[in-house]
């Protein structure tokens, strides 16, 4: 398990996430730290550890990345 982002090749960035089945996320970025958060994909875990994928990050050379608790079941 890789717990730090990775660069693709291809400029996609991926990692590994942990969080509890079920319940509703949204993975943020933002360019500058602190920043203004913004809503890069929502998910809803099947398992408890997954990876996600930006390929939203490609041209960007810094990003960083948070993942929101978005509604209980």
């Amino acid at each position: 398990m890789h717990p730090l982002p990775r660069r693709l090749p291809d400029g996609t960035v991926t990692f590994r996430v942990k969080a509890e089945v079920g319940q509703r996320y949204v993975l943020e970025g933002t360019q500058e730290f602190p920043g203004d958060w913004n809503g890069l994909q929502e998910i809803t875990p099947t398992e408890r550890v997954f990876t996600m994928t930006d390929k939203t990050s490609a041209t960007l050379p810094l990003r960083f990345f948070r993942l929101r608790l978005l509604s209980t079941p």
